[in-house]
């Protein structure tokens, strides 16, 4: 035969859940609280009985609110606080009243955050376009970086080609985001193939590609990019799950006296802005 609870066994049950647990009656006023919700909040009863949302520490607007996370900063008393709000409507002497039940989620929080922190982390040790396998941004600077020094020691030319694939958002929408991967995968392999073993390319960002150039002037480097624009169009063709046309930009520079990779990259850009 189960055991029938009297009140007292109750109260003490509620009181000491691992949940904080607050009762606000149909006036919006906080009736009653549980000990754990003290606890959890650094806050004594006092603080919160008979307080109602103007009332109440401004911090503590969002025991009233269902469903919202409650973000106590760090101060002297404790450390940051998270909390999660759920209520549910009961009746209390035929009256309707609101319980809030709320959850200490500042570890998992503390994990998220670490989680968010460890992915930067792995994007800045990352050197490579997941994609197309190709160097990325970080690894491209790293590139230019020597050949810049190289070309300022040796007075050797250099250059470099930025190219840009326009509206690559519409054609993700329009193809398909694996259709896309694919036709940026063929355009590397493409770009690889005109390429001398001295020279590097890579991803500036996701619709963007260079080429860094070493013992080259404009001249040739202006030839390469009408071989690319004409092995582009070749793909482009061939490939019925890819656009009719894809727009590009091209941009091109070439090493001067007193450049360094910033004032390099920057005047690459100015040429693909025309």
């Amino acid at each position: 035969m189960s055991k029938k609870l009297n009140s007292l066994e109750l109260q003490n049950i509620v009181d000491n859940s691992p949940l904080g647990i607050l009762l606000i009656n149909k006036q919006g006023i906080i009736e009653w609280v549980n000990k754990n919700l003290c606890i959890l909040l650094h806050y004594s009863k006092i603080d919160l009985i008979d307080k109602n949302i103007e009332t109440i520490d401004p911090r503590l607007i969002g025991l009233f609110k269902d469903g919202t996370t409650i973000h106590l900063k760090e101060n002297s008393q404790h450390e940051d606080i998270w909390l999660i709000n759920v209520a549910h409507a009961v009746a209390d002497n035929n009256e309707l009243c609101t319980v809030h039940y709320l959850s200490d989620v500042s570890s998992l929080h503390s994990l998220a955050l670490r989680h968010e922190d460890l992915k930067n982390d792995f994007k800045d040790v990352n050197v490579t376009d997941p994609i197309t396998g190709l160097p990325n941004r970080r690894a491209m600077y790293q590139a230019l970086e020597p050949q810049v020094s190289r070309s300022r020691r040796y007075d050797n030319q250099l250059s470099i080609i930025i190219m840009k694939l326009n509206d690559l958002n519409s054609v993700e929408s329009n193809y398909g985001i694996p259709a896309t991967n694919k036709m940026m995968l063929e355009i590397s392999q493409m770009l690889n193939d005109q390429l001398r073993w001295a020279d590097t390319i890579g991803k500036l960002e996701d619709d963007e590609f260079i080429f860094v150039l070493p013992e080259t002037d404009s001249v040739a480097s202006k030839n390469l990019i009408s071989k690319v624009k004409t092995q582009l169009d070749s793909i482009i063709l061939n490939n019925n799950d890819f656009p009719s046309i894809i727009k590009t930009q091209f941009g091109c520079a070439s090493w001067e006296k007193g450049d360094d990779v910033g004032l390099l990259m920057r005047r690459a850009r100015e040429q693909l802005a025309l």
